[in-house]
């Protein structure tokens, strides 16, 4: 219960946090009508939240302040996610037409290409206790459908995970169980 407290006081902070930096970054005294940033995809880890602004990455303390600019590429940026310990952030990169992981420290350095297939990698989130992302992929289905799949930041060791539709998922904290959506058919 107190973990489930926790997470619901921790996204109100972001909520609260990204609101305030959407009228910081939208007012201005040279324009009539208001134009509000639309800041996407946030998520929180070691006192930092991770967003989308512009098709790139940006990340600003949760306590508020100024926020940092991370990826700054001509493909767009998605789906940012902190690493359990805080030290890297996994995400989709659309670079070159397709959605593939991509993993960087903190900082915005070291930015690594961790999935090679044409099909579309998209980052779900990190297991809690093996270091390993999460992302969903059409790689191996027969129709239109996703599965999830694990990979370490490195690239390597690529696991499937058993459910035969998923869209997104999340393990509890000790790792042995997961919640997941499953993918609508059309």
């Amino acid at each position: 219960m107190k973990s489930h407290r926790v997470s619901f006081v921790r996204f109100i902070t972001v909520v609260m946090v990204l609101s305030m930096m959407a009228v910081t970054l939208s007012s201005s005294p040279c324009r009539s009508t208001v134009q509000r940033p639309l800041m996407r995809f946030p998520d929180i880890g070691d006192g930092r939240i991770a967003f989308v602004y512009g098709d790139d990455i940006w990340t600003v303390p949760e306590d508020g302040g100024v926020a940092s600019r991370l990826t700054i590429n001509d493909g767009a940026e998605r789906y940012p996610k902190f690493s359990p310990d805080g030290t890297l952030i996994a995400f989709t990169g659309e670079y070159d037409g397709n959605a593939d992981v991509y993993v960087m420290n903190v900082y915005g350095g070291d930015i690594r290409r961790v999935t090679f297939h044409p099909g579309q990698d998209v980052v779900v989130g990190w297991h809690p206790t093996e270091n390993r992302i999460i992302f969903r992929s059409n790689r191996k289905s027969f129709s239109r459908f996703y599965r999830l799949f694990m990979i370490s930041p490195g690239g390597t060791h690529p696991e499937e995970l058993i459910m035969h539709e998923a869209v997104q998922g999340s393990f509890s904290p000790d790792g042995k169980k997961i919640a997941y959506n499953r993918v609508p058919r059309e």
